[in-house]
């Protein structure tokens, strides 16, 4: 549920002007976790006709780009903001300070926005112009919502909670 959510963040326009991320990949790169290797992630990628990509087992190097990605958005945002804790006591730290929920999403977007127009090494531009090279012939921006929220289906009943999302068997 976790995977088709973030798929389904991923593709969808956000509805902010400034934030124009969003379109069907025509590839997307996994690890071997079972969370995608199921019948509900696979067969959503087939009805988006988007290829996956398997990341070998114990080759880090191979997901150096995510990896990375990870590293940024911890440390770039997430270790800055109150109530941070990481790894060691993190609940009970998180528990005396933290980011009020409605302003989490709009500290993530800002974020997320520098993050794109600050120019990475391995692209050698920005990834916003990046994403916008040859828009005009990108693969997956004219995205209907109802046809993706119907490919991304969850075929059991699950309950979204704050500590994780519960599937039913």
């Amino acid at each position: 549920a976790d995977a088709l959510i973030a798929l389904q963040a991923a593709i969808l326009p956000k509805g902010y002007v400034d934030y124009p991320f969003f379109g069907v990949p025509k590839a997307i790169c996994t690890d071997n976790h079972s969370t995608y290797r199921s019948a509900d992630f696979l067969d959503a990628l087939r009805r988006l006709n988007i290829t996956k990509i398997e990341i070998p087992n114990r080759c880090p190097s191979a997901n150096g780009k995510i990896e990375r990605w990870f590293h940024t958005f911890k440390y770039g945002l997430l270790a800055k903001l109150s109530g941070y804790a990481g790894q060691y006591k993190g609940l009970a730290k998180a528990q005396k300070s933290a980011v009020p929920e409605s302003l989490l999403p709009k500290l993530i977007r800002k974020f997320m926005v520098e993050y794109h127009l600050r120019e990475h090494s391995a692209l050698g531009c920005t990834p916003w112009e990046k994403w916008h090279e040859d828009a005009a012939s990108a693969h997956g921006l004219m995205v209907d919502e109802t046809e993706i929220m119907d490919a991304i289906k969850l075929r059991r009943k699950f309950q979204v909670a704050r500590d994780g999302i519960l599937v039913e068997p």
